[in-house]
Formats: structure tokens, sequence, C-alpha cells
């Protein structure tokens, strides 16, 4: 990027580094992703992917279709209790913002480091198996991951095959 675009790369970046770090400690404090946040920031996304092409709008809405919908799935089928709807929301945030993609890379990456961190929690008797932990918080990391790192990983993952 040179520029102007730059310059909006920039400022975006540190947007999504914001709104991420914010929905990341709002769910780990209160277990409830807003949608107040989630909404804007989807719509800027939305018309910044427009402007500037950085996820095509098929690519946009795969992602949008796997984020959303791989939760709500979830959600239906456990009526509520293993996924939020804060959860679906971020969802459609993620298949924005990354594509179809980085998208599935990064609810694989979730479970990995929520299932990693809910194990160090087990094993020093900071929580036990019947409570719950806000998965928006793995997500959030997750798609930090997936956006700064995901075509490297993605990249040497199939250099492994």
């Amino acid at each position: 990027y040179h520029g102007a675009e730059f310059s909006v790369v920039v400022a975006k970046d540190w947007y999504l580094a914001t709104i991420l770090t914010f929905v990341f400690l709002y769910d780990l404090k209160y277990g409830y992703i807003l949608d107040r946040i989630i909404f804007p920031a989807t719509a800027i996304l939305v018309i910044l992917n427009i402007m500037y092409s950085w996820v095509s709008i098929p690519s946009m809405a795969l992602g949008i279709l796997v984020g959303a919908g791989f939760f709500l799935i979830q959600y239906i089928v456990s009526k509520g209790t293993w996924i939020g709807g804060g959860d679906i929301r971020l969802g459609v945030l993620m298949g924005v913002l990354l594509g179809w993609q980085l998208t599935i890379l990064a609810i694989f990456l979730a479970y990995i480091i929520g299932a990693v961190s809910v194990l160090i929690l087990l094993v020093f008797k900071k929580v036990n198996l019947k409570q719950s932990t806000p998965f928006g918080t793995y997500l959030t990391i997750a798609t930090g991951i997936a956006l700064f790192y995901g075509e490297q990983i993605i990249h040497w993952y199939i250099q492994l095959l």
C-alpha cells in the first residue's frame, strides 16, 4: 500500500484492534457482545471493503455465511446453551473482515485457543466443568491472528501437506 491508502489501512487496523480489544474485554467481564459495537463496525468494514477491494463481495458473502451460519447451527442445535447470539453476530463481522477462507481459519484457531485456555484454567482450578467461558474472547483473539497472520498460516499449512 502507498500514500493515502496506506493511511486508511493503518487507521482500519487500529480501529479493528480497538474493536476486537473492547469486545474481548467486555465479553470476558460481562459474558455479552454488544450489538452497538458489532453492527457499526461491520457496516464500516463493508463500506471499506467495497471502496478498497480488500475483501471481494462474494468472499464477504461466503464469509458471513460461514461465520454466522456455523454459530447459528450450534445455537439452534443447543437451544442457545453452547453459543450465544453475540457469537453469531461476531461471526458476521469476521466474515466481512476476513472473507470465507480466513474466517474458517479463525474459527478453527478460536476452538484451539479456547480448548487450551480452558484446560489450563481447569488444571489450576480457576474453572470447573460446569462453568462456561465467553467464547467471544477466543473469537476475537483468533480473528486478530487470522487478520494479521492468516495468509502465512495457510501457506505454512499447505507446505506441510
